[in-house]
């Protein structure tokens, strides 16, 4: 096996690739052992990699019970949408005149290239989850860009989980990103914050609907 980085950053990344993208689903009991095959490393850079993803609320150890992938509750959802909902209007409103011009553009290209139907969730969610990384980092404010870091990587589950099952929510969503970054590209960052606003409130809308009257979405998620 022949590795350009470290093998405990190669087991982060492909432990953790594989816990946002749902191949290691919610609650999952993670074994040491299938791990270290799967991977084909020695013990001591999985548990390295297994401290650091407990770090980032990803896993749970339990000493004498095992290991598990992070559950999500009804309750943990709502709330990173109530985070979204709060800043990320306040972000552009404040922010907005920095934005990277160059980068809104290549974004705006790629929403209206990105083919929604024949795209799988993890690709629709990664580019979702970029472009409202870049939003947060407008800011140029490091507490801002570690407070995505900690709600993105639930958000990000939630979305694939859902994305499946969303149909005409994922056109529109790409129809309202456009929408957000041809304000921005215009400093008509008012127009922009109330289309942002909209924009957070109708995709957690949609994921409640969803969660509340799809077996197959609520299986997933505790109702607590």
């Amino acid at each position: 096996m022949a590795l350009t980085q470290p093998l405990k950053e190669y087991a982060y990344n492909n432990i953790k690739e594989k816990i946002l993208s749902c191949e290691y689903y919610l609650n999952m009991i993670l074994s040491e052992d299938t791990l270290c095959t799967d991977l084909n490393i020695s013990r001591t850079p999985v548990r390295d990699a297994l401290s650091r993803l407990s770090q980032d609320n990803l896993v749970i150890i339990v000493p004498k019970k095992g290991i598990f992938v992070q559950g999500i509750t009804l309750n943990e959802m709502k709330n990173i949408y109530d985070v979204r909902i709060i800043m990320e209007p306040q972000i552009i409103l404040n922010y907005g005149m920095n934005a990277d011009m160059a980068t809104l553009r290549k974004f705006h290209e790629e929403f209206r290239q990105f083919d929604v139907d024949a795209a799988s969730p993890i690709m629709f969610t990664k580019l979702d989850s970029d472009f409202h990384r870049f939003i947060f980092a407008m800011a140029q404010n490091t507490y801002f860009n570690q407070l995505y870091t900690n709600i993105s990587n639930q958000n990000f589950r939630i979305s694939v989980i859902s994305g499946c099952e969303l149909g005409k929510r994922r056109h529109d969503s790409m129809d309202e990103h456009i929408q957000i970054i041809e304000s921005i590209t215009k400093q008509d960052l008012e127009s922009a914050a109330k289309l942002m606003e909209s924009h957070i409130t109708k995709a957690r809308q949609c994921k409640l609907e969803l969660l509340l009257s799809s077996n197959s979405f609520s299986d997933k998620l505790s109702l607590n």
